[in-house]
């Protein structure tokens, strides 16, 4: 932080809790993005330290407001923008037999990276055999996925890429492998 005046935003209570143990001075935005009591908590716990919430949804902004200790004219409900895609390739004609799959995010448990071998294994049971896995991202499970399919020659680790490198990824697949237990 440069001065007092540059704004933290947070979707967790670890922002907060830094700007509450800190005792700082700079305008904090809490960000709601998902209905999990635990982010009522922190806003019930923490409100003083918040100069904005924002809000994704009605129930969410309803609830929110309905905290005591919370000033409802720092409660904004704003639906999230999502980036339009244009000038999409042609996606319609493979250009190869090979079935490509792309699991991007956080290597962890929740979002269902644990998961990966056994999918794995299943398409193989199928009799699917042409087909590459590559996978995006970093986390606690990525050396345990490395070892077990390192004699698999169907499987790429690109590591933490930004979000044009996944976005092309993801354009060159035939399916988003998404099998997270849990999404804001």
């Amino acid at each position: 932080l440069k001065s007092e005046k540059d704004v933290i935003a947070g979707n967790d209570g670890f922002q907060i809790k830094i700007v509450a143990t800190m005792h700082l001075k700079n305008p904090m935005v809490y960000i709601m993005h998902d209905h999990f009591s635990d982010y009522y908590v922190i806003i019930k716990h923490y409100h003083s330290v918040i100069n904005c919430i924002i809000a994704y949804s009605n129930k969410i902004e309803k609830e929110v407001k309905a905290i005591d200790g919370v000033d409802v004219k720092n409660v904004y409900k704003i639906y999230y923008p999502s980036a339009a895609v244009t000038n999409l390739p042609n996606v319609s004609k493979k250009k190869s037999d090979l079935f490509k799959i792309v699991f991007a995010g956080l290597i962890i448990e929740r979002k269902g990276a644990d998961l990966l071998p056994k999918i794995y294994d299943q398409l193989i049971s199928l009799g699917m055999n042409k087909f590459e896995l590559q996978i995006i991202g970093d986390g606690e499970l990525l050396p345990s996925l490395k070892a077990r399919f390192q004699p698999c020659s169907n499987v790429s680790f690109n590591g933490w890429r930004d979000q044009h490198f996944v976005k092309n990824a993801m354009l060159q697949a035939d399916i988003f492998l998404f099998p997270s237990r849990l999404e804001g």
